[in-house]
């Protein structure tokens, strides 16, 4: 929290990632894990707003829940917090967070012994194929609630890869490339650019083929997106309304693959 900026942004610019630990205290964090859970009992498949996996038991299980302004006031007044708006604005000063557009404040809840769906997300970039002259410069923001390591599938970024033109990767396929695993405890934010590669991978014993599944553990991470506000900037007319439409696909689809999801923010954005 108290590192140098002119430092932070520098890194920021040059790796396309931050972790900044401690920035949360452990109330905080139960508040935010208890209103979770509270999201999550309300949350269905058919609600529009969720994604859903199903583990080797044949349970459906929500893995992102997103706009969960719609369930309490405390994730709009997080997406509004200072601290989050200190660091992602390192990017850009006139970044505001993506209260009303996007996927609002979300969770993403990496449940163990997923076996279909999206419950590992393989590597991608947030503004999918196509989408970077509309959502860009977007940065997501992510607080962790629990432990974050490869038992239970933390995130890794690939670093330096908002800075170049890029061609989707899968597992094992990384070669020599930059990959950096970020191991969080609860209350550390993370941070990205939209343009930089990343994943959530398969857990360790999955991927280890480990049919035991002992870790019991879930991973969920809280986030929201910052990006600039179209009625302040110079974007025409028609870049105006494919946000709109954008915002508007994605409150009314749940549990598309990651390459559908990347696909349909394309095909939107060059309609």
């Amino acid at each position: 929290m108290d590192d140098d900026l002119d430092d932070l942004r520098h890194f920021f610019a040059t790796a396309g990632y931050l972790h900044i630990k401690n920035v949360f205290s452990d109330e905080e964090v139960t508040l935010y894990s208890n209103a979770i859970e509270e999201a999550r009992l309300q949350t269905h498949p058919a609600d529009g707003f969720s994604w859903w996996s199903v583990n080797r038991d044949g349970q459906e299980m929500v893995t992102r829940i997103n706009h969960l302004e719609r369930f309490s006031s405390i994730f709009d007044e997080l997406a509004c917090d200072p601290r989050l708006a200190r660091f992602a604005c390192l990017v850009d000063k006139d970044l505001l967070p993506c209260r009303d557009r996007l996927d609002g404040p979300m969770v993403f809840i990496k449940n163990p012994g997923v076996v279909k769906r999206n419950g590992d997300l393989r590597w991608h970039t947030d503004d999918g194929s196509g989408g970077h002259s509309v959502m860009c410069p977007l940065v997501q923001a992510g607080v962790q609630l629990e432990h974050a390591n490869a038992e239970n599938g933390q995130i890794l970024v690939l670093a330096a890869s908002h800075r170049y033109t890029k061609h989707w990767i899968h597992w094992g396929g990384e070669g020599d490339f930059p990959v950096v695993p970020i191991n969080t405890e609860p209350g550390d934010l993370t941070l990205h650019y939209g343009d930089t590669m990343h994943t959530t991978p398969l857990r360790l014993a999955q991927r280890l083929g480990d049919g035991r599944f002992t870790s019991s553990l879930r991973n969920r991470r809280l986030s929201t997106g910052f990006h600039r506000d179209v009625t302040t900037t110079t974007f025409s007319s028609v870049q105006t309304r494919t946000v709109d439409l954008l915002h508007a696909q994605e409150l009314g689809t749940r549990n598309q693959s990651t390459e559908g999801y990347a696909a349909t923010r394309a095909s939107i954005a060059l309609a």
